[in-house]
């Protein structure tokens, strides 16, 4: 039997369909905004810390190249201006000598010091090594620079206000995150923290 095209209902138009479908796709770009409002600072820490991380293995990995270097040298430590060139074979990466957040567009800046007081110093000389900076971040950006703690970036190079931390090598070999207030802080022993 057949139907006639008059004797077919006509089909009703989906509109609640279509109204639904269009708020959850308002609702759905909604919610992809606030994700981003919210993961978008947490990513942004979650870099700065890996940042903190490597700038610490960095420093580390260049207070051993000294000590090594020293050990060879009959306790000496390196010439202030050409300790990257003296100390690079006694470390396992060349880019240690970099700090992450100096260098992220430059890669011929650097970002650590060498304590220019200590140039062709003994290490026996320091009775205190685990006080002593030896490197640091530092404002200077050049291969082989060199200066005095009072070139350490103010406020800390990793972090913000009170958080704010530099990171420094000592003659130990040690290496630290130490904010600005500890840089005037006292030991027991009545002298600085950091010498």
């Amino acid at each position: 039997m057949q139907v006639s095209p008059d004797q077919v209902p006509p089909k009703s138009k989906n509109n609640v369909l279509w109204i639904v479908l269009g708020v959850l796709a308002v609702c759905g770009c909604g919610g992809v905004v606030i994700m981003a409002a919210i993961l978008f600072p947490v990513f942004s820490q979650a870099k700065l810390a890996a940042q903190k991380t490597i700038a610490l293995h960095n420093v580390k990995q260049s207070s051993m190249g000294l000590i090594l270097y020293s050990a060879d040298y009959n306790d000496r430590l390196p010439p202030d201006t050409h300790w990257m060139d003296l100390t690079v074979s006694y470390i396992a990466d060349p880019d240690s000598f970099k700090s992450p957040l100096a260098t992220p567009n430059d890669s011929s800046d650097y970002g650590f010091a060498f304590r220019k007081e200590f140039s062709l110093k003994k290490v026996s000389e320091f009775p205190d090594p685990a006080y002593r900076a030896t490197i640091f971040d530092g404002t200077l950006l050049s291969r082989n620079a060199s200066s005095g703690l009072e070139s350490l970036p103010n406020p800390g190079r990793y972090g913000t206000g009170e958080r704010a931390t530099n990171m420094i090598g000592f003659l130990d070999g040690h290496a630290q995150a130490v904010k600005d207030t500890m840089l005037k802080a006292m030991g027991a022993d009545g002298k600085p923290t950091v010498r």
